[in-house]
């Protein structure tokens, strides 16, 4: 594997690292519960454990309604379904359909701002379609965004 190719995983990954940060100091100054859900693992026998990956990063709780998120960040304004793992959209959607708000919270960074799209906006797409930031719920600026959107019935 290319060095700038490792680089470039692990400059993504502290991005995605701050943006969950951010979300987190979000949800405690709305008065928003949340569950944090990072990679689990799975145990097989007595010493033997295998790391599994999540579905979706946060459970939210609020007015006694539960939304279920995956955080993302990108250097654009969209989208594309290439971007998000098949099994979080899987999961995502199967969630959705189960009747939970469900989908993927982004950051776009040249924008500044943080946007939802629900799971089935990206789980209908092709594989190389893409989604506008234009066609997502818009939260707000990225020092001011509120998740208390989720709740309210207008995504």
């Amino acid at each position: 594997m290319k060095l700038t190719k490792i680089l470039g995983g692990k400059k993504a990954q502290a991005r995605g690292n701050e943006f969950e940060s951010l979300v987190r100091m979000r949800c405690r100054s709305l008065g928003i519960k949340f569950t944090h859900h990072p990679t689990g693992c799975k145990a097989f026998g007595k010493k033997r454990f295998h790391t599994i990956k999540t579905g979706y990063d946060f459970s939210l709780f609020w007015d006694k309604k539960v939304c279920l998120i995956d955080s993302k960040s990108f250097d654009s304004d969209r989208i594309v379904k290439s971007q998000a793992t098949p099994h979080q959209v899987d999961a995502l959607y199967d969630l959705e359909q189960s009747g939970f708000m469900a989908g993927y919270l982004i950051y776009f960074r040249p924008l500044k701002s943080v946007y939802f799209v629900k799971s089935s906006a990206l789980y209908f797409l092709k594989d190389r379609g893409s989604i506008s930031h234009q066609d997502m719920l818009s939260l707000g600026e990225i020092t001011t965004f509120d998740l208390k959107k989720l709740f309210e019935g207008t995504v």
